[in-house]
């Protein structure tokens, strides 16, 4: 409704999408895990799968059933055809293997992130030994490859629209973003710097 969207400084703020919340929400949960894995370590994976796996499972299944309502592949408004995924794809999400080696269903394509949130619980108990040093060593490096990587495509391919995060596999997503989360789990042991504030802020 805007007569001119591109000059208009308040939707600037538009361009924060659901992308900036995906962000915004490895970050927190680098930070809640921090805390817990801190503070309790024993039983960590147990509490992680009791707290998102079921309802994680729904998530994955449920929105399955608009195919049996709509067909096998149908066109909403707005959106690419939606195909009924194959079975391994479907077997592969309900493992958290979305973008490492099978695609995101597409009823529930959101879910492309929770390949990236598992990795980084198991990898939890390491991260928490190793030292503020190493760990801004991963930041530093998984944020270049997310600025880089995009020009590196566009180089590669100066004829292809960059394809969305959830598109990609082999790991791929999980060492573009791994520096949203870490910044949350080394907040944890830094709060009260002013550096730590900058950085997580910045």
């Amino acid at each position: 409704f805007v007569t001119d969207y591109a000059k208009d400084f308040f939707c600037q703020f538009g361009k924060l999408n659901g992308f900036a919340a995906v962000l915004v929400f490895l970050l927190i949960s680098g930070y809640s895990i921090a805390h817990s894995i801190t503070k309790k370590p024993e039983g960590f994976y147990q509490r992680r799968i009791l707290r998102i796996y079921p309802l994680y499972f729904c998530a994955v299944v449920v929105p399955l059933g608009e195919f049996l309502i709509l067909g096998p592949q149908f066109k909403l408004p707005h959106s690419d055809v939606m195909f009924i995924p194959d079975l391994w794809t479907i077997v592969g999400n309900l493992f958290f293997l979305q973008t490492l080696i099978v695609k995101t269903v597409q009823s529930n394509v959101a879910l492309w992130t929770l390949s990236i949130e598992v990795v980084c619980y198991i990898l939890a108990p390491i991260f928490i030994k190793m030292s503020n040093r190493r760990l801004s060593y991963l930041i530093y490096s998984s944020a270049s490859l997310y600025v880089v990587f995009p020009y590196v495509y566009h180089a590669c391919y100066p004829h292809s629209p960059f394809p969305f995060y959830n598109h990609w596999q082999y790991g791929l997503p999980f060492c573009l973003f791994l520096w949203a989360w870490l910044l949350g789990f080394l907040y944890v042991r830094e709060p009260e710097k002013i550096s730590s504030k900058i950085t997580l802020i910045g």
